[in-house]
């Protein structure tokens, strides 16, 4: 019922931007789209998802040296399983393939959760800047929502405390998150350039996904500041961690162009650059569940920890 709900709300937000925008408006921005711009479009677009692959392959390596490629499928495997779990939680099926490499339960949940909370720092540090320079709070509440999320975020996955609280909430699950601990904590000590080389790659893929939505502004003849749109992008994320509908949908386009209308980016032509990269999304998700329909339904008949 939480779940129909969800995608419920999600479906009536973007409703109503469809409506605010005007379908006429829409048809007529789409209409003007260049088409030259197109290899630019799908080069950023798979450069941010390859990054991604990246992110977890390095993250590995220390302890696991997968070929990237095999990589490669596994991160497509749980991007795909993304779209259909709350809040992306179903990107954590990575975990399940990580295990078909001779890891523990504990130690892939570890590499993916670290991935994680990188993604999860850098999303909070470039919105924080955002937040400031939009001048939606001051300085010091803005440094204060970070360093508060941050701070609870590094406790729950770096500290002991965080990893006993963990184990009490699993109870007797937690027997099978053995190494869990031991293997964050042997990155932090003995692997701190993995952990700085995931940031750094972490970055880079939002530099990717701010040149992808950058290219489709251009091609409908409004181009738009790199800058402006980093901040945008990473507050909109932020946002979108909101349980309010199912995978952020709607909470994310809604976000995107309240923003966006505070720097006067007209909302018809903000809204037909997330009706490219919403469509976009679901086509290669489309290619990836027909190429490996086999894997994913395996996957979907086992739990992450069997």
């Amino acid at each position: 019922m939480r779940l129909a709900i969800k995608i419920l709300i999600g479906i009536i937000l973007l409703g109503m931007l469809y409506y605010l925008a005007g379908f006429a408006n829409l048809a007529h921005e789409l209409s003007k789209i260049q088409i030259g711009f197109l290899p630019i479009i799908l080069f950023w677009f798979f450069a941010s998802i390859a990054l991604n692959a990246l992110n977890i392959y390095v993250t590995a390596r220390p302890i696991r040296k997968i070929p990237l490629r095999r990589m490669i499928q596994y991160f497509l495997y749980s991007w795909a399983a993304g779209f259909f779990g709350l809040g992306k939680v179903g990107e954590l099926s990575i975990i399940y393939w990580l295990k078909k490499e001779n890891l523990s339960t504990g130690e892939a949940s570890a590499i993916a959760l670290m991935d994680k909370f990188i993604t999860f720092f850098t999303v909070v540090l470039l919105s924080t800047i955002g937040i400031w320079v939009f001048g939606l709070a001051n300085v010091w509440q803005t440094a204060l929502i970070a360093v508060g999320l941050l701070a609870i975020s590094w406790l729950l996955l770096f500290s002991s405390f965080g990893r006993r609280l963990i184990r009490k909430i699993l109870k007797n699950q937690s027997n099978r998150f053995a190494g869990f601990g031991s293997t964050v904590e042997l990155y932090v000590k003995k692997y701190p350039g993995t952990l700085l080389l995931d940031i750094l790659l972490t970055l880079g893929r939002w530099i990717a996904l701010v040149l992808f939505v950058a290219a489709l502004f251009a091609s409908l003849g409004f181009p738009v500041s790199e800058i402006a749109l980093l901040f945008v992008s990473s507050i909109t994320t932020l946002i979108s961690f909101i349980p309010i509908s199912f995978n952020g949908l709607g909470v994310r386009e809604a976000a995107f162009t309240v923003l966006a209308g505070n720097l006067n980016w007209p909302l018809a032509t903000t809204l037909s650059v997330l009706t490219i990269s919403l469509a976009l999304s679901y086509a290669f998700l489309l290619v990836v569940l027909v190429l490996f329909a086999g894997e994913l339904r395996t996957m979907g008949k086992k739990a992450f920890f069997k």
